[in-house]
Protein backbone atom coordinates (compact mmCIF):
# COMPACT_ATOMS: atom_id res chain seq x y z
CA UNK A 1 0.00 0.00 0.00
CA UNK A 2 2.82 2.02 0.80
CA UNK A 3 4.64 1.43 -2.41
CA UNK A 4 1.75 2.33 -4.25
CA UNK A 5 0.91 5.50 -2.39
CA UNK A 6 4.35 6.54 -3.20
CA UNK A 7 4.07 5.70 -6.81
CA UNK A 8 0.67 8.03 -7.62
CA UNK A 9 2.44 10.94 -6.33
CA UNK A 10 5.48 10.41 -8.00
CA UNK A 11 6.25 13.20 -10.93
CA UNK A 12 9.47 12.59 -11.71
CA UNK A 13 12.55 10.02 -10.98
CA UNK A 14 15.43 10.44 -8.54
CA UNK A 15 16.57 8.03 -5.81
CA UNK A 16 14.92 6.11 -3.59
CA UNK A 17 17.32 5.11 -0.80
CA UNK A 18 16.14 1.96 1.22
CA UNK A 19 17.89 1.42 4.81
CA UNK A 20 17.47 -0.93 7.46
CA UNK A 21 18.90 -4.36 8.36
CA UNK A 22 18.92 -7.58 6.37
CA UNK A 23 15.38 -8.79 6.50
CA UNK A 24 13.99 -5.66 6.95
CA UNK A 25 11.86 -5.25 3.67
CA UNK A 26 13.65 -3.40 1.38
CA UNK A 27 13.54 -6.08 -1.72
CA UNK A 28 10.06 -6.71 -0.78
CA UNK A 29 9.26 -2.60 -0.75
CA UNK A 30 10.59 -2.38 -4.23
CA UNK A 31 8.53 -5.32 -5.32
CA UNK A 32 5.63 -3.36 -4.27
CA UNK A 33 7.04 -0.38 -6.40
CA UNK A 34 7.24 -2.72 -9.07
CA UNK A 35 3.84 -3.90 -9.12
CA UNK A 36 2.30 -0.59 -8.49
CA UNK A 37 4.50 0.57 -11.71
CA UNK A 38 2.92 -2.49 -13.81
CA UNK A 39 6.09 -4.21 -14.13
CA UNK A 40 4.64 -8.04 -14.54
CA UNK A 41 8.12 -9.30 -14.46
CA UNK A 42 9.70 -11.40 -11.18
CA UNK A 43 11.25 -8.76 -9.26
CA UNK A 44 14.55 -10.06 -7.24
CA UNK A 45 17.22 -8.85 -5.10
CA UNK A 46 20.27 -7.70 -7.69
CA UNK A 47 22.39 -8.95 -4.78
CA UNK A 48 25.04 -10.48 -6.78
CA UNK A 49 24.44 -8.69 -10.22
CA UNK A 50 24.73 -5.16 -8.42
CA UNK A 51 21.34 -3.38 -10.76
CA UNK A 52 18.22 -4.56 -12.24
CA UNK A 53 16.39 -2.54 -14.95
CA UNK A 54 12.77 -2.89 -15.24
CA UNK A 55 10.57 -1.22 -17.99
CA UNK A 56 7.27 -0.09 -16.60
CA UNK A 57 3.68 0.48 -17.60
CA UNK A 58 3.83 4.01 -15.77
CA UNK A 59 2.79 7.61 -17.58
CA UNK A 60 5.93 9.61 -15.77
CA UNK A 61 8.64 6.53 -14.62
CA UNK A 62 9.71 4.52 -17.71
CA UNK A 63 12.26 2.54 -15.76
CA UNK A 64 12.41 0.79 -12.38
CA UNK A 65 16.37 0.31 -11.64
CA UNK A 66 16.86 -1.75 -8.40
CA UNK A 67 20.31 -1.51 -7.15
CA UNK A 68 21.66 -3.23 -3.59
CA UNK A 69 24.85 -2.10 -2.88
CA UNK A 70 25.13 -4.60 -0.07
CA UNK A 71 28.39 -6.59 -1.42
CA UNK A 72 30.42 -3.39 -2.28
CA UNK A 73 33.26 -1.68 -0.03
CA UNK A 74 33.43 1.80 -1.65
CA UNK A 75 31.53 3.15 -4.70
CA UNK A 76 34.66 3.11 -6.82
CA UNK A 77 33.47 -0.04 -7.42
CA UNK A 78 30.14 0.34 -9.53
CA UNK A 79 31.23 3.08 -11.88
CA UNK A 80 30.89 0.61 -14.43
CA UNK A 81 27.11 0.88 -13.80
CA UNK A 82 26.57 4.48 -15.44
CA UNK A 83 24.75 5.52 -12.22
CA UNK A 84 25.06 9.38 -13.21
CA UNK A 85 23.13 8.62 -16.52
CA UNK A 86 20.52 6.81 -14.31
CA UNK A 87 20.20 9.29 -11.91
CA UNK A 88 19.91 12.07 -14.07
CA UNK A 89 17.10 10.66 -16.01
CA UNK A 90 13.69 12.27 -15.12
CA UNK A 91 11.87 9.13 -15.81
CA UNK A 92 13.93 6.81 -14.06
CA UNK A 93 13.05 5.62 -10.25
CA UNK A 94 16.23 4.34 -8.81
CA UNK A 95 15.39 2.57 -5.33
CA UNK A 96 19.14 1.65 -3.88
CA UNK A 97 18.99 -0.80 -1.00
CA UNK A 98 21.87 0.09 1.41
CA UNK A 99 22.67 3.60 -0.15
CA UNK A 100 25.11 4.50 2.98
CA UNK A 101 27.67 1.99 1.12
CA UNK A 102 28.15 4.53 -1.23
CA UNK A 103 26.65 7.65 0.10
CA UNK A 104 28.19 10.42 -1.93
CA UNK A 105 26.41 9.49 -4.94
CA UNK A 106 23.01 10.60 -3.92
CA UNK A 107 23.31 14.03 -3.72
CA UNK A 108 21.31 16.20 -5.30
CA UNK A 109 19.14 13.16 -7.17
CA UNK A 110 17.24 12.11 -3.43
CA UNK A 111 13.81 11.75 -3.88
CA UNK A 112 13.83 10.38 0.02
CA UNK A 113 14.84 7.85 2.19
CA UNK A 114 12.63 5.11 3.41
CA UNK A 115 14.36 3.24 7.01
CA UNK A 116 12.74 -0.38 7.53
CA UNK A 117 12.97 -1.43 11.07
CA UNK A 118 12.04 -5.57 12.37
CA UNK A 119 8.58 -4.30 14.49
CA UNK A 120 7.16 -6.85 17.21
CA UNK A 121 5.87 -9.83 15.17
CA UNK A 122 7.31 -11.66 12.20
CA UNK A 123 5.10 -9.62 9.53
CA UNK A 124 5.67 -5.88 11.00
CA UNK A 125 7.43 -3.73 9.97
CA UNK A 126 8.28 -0.10 10.89
CA UNK A 127 9.03 2.72 8.41
CA UNK A 128 10.43 6.16 8.92
CA UNK A 129 10.02 8.14 5.48
CA UNK A 130 11.87 11.62 4.74
CA UNK A 131 12.85 13.95 1.97
CA UNK A 132 10.32 14.90 -0.72
CA UNK A 133 8.51 11.53 -0.51
CA UNK A 134 7.74 11.88 2.68
CA UNK A 135 4.93 14.56 2.11
CA UNK A 136 3.01 11.40 0.19
CA UNK A 137 2.45 9.75 3.71
CA UNK A 138 1.65 12.35 5.95
CA UNK A 139 -1.27 11.67 7.49
CA UNK A 140 -2.43 15.46 7.07
CA UNK A 141 -2.28 15.57 3.59
CA UNK A 142 -5.03 12.95 3.19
Amino acid sequence: AFARKLVAGLTTGGALLLEGELGAGKTTFVQGLAEALGIERTVTSPTFTLLNVYDTNHLVIHQLVHLDLYRIEDSSTITELDLPTWLANPHALVAVEWPERAPDLWHGHTLGTIQFSLGTTINHRVLEVGGQVATLFDPAAD
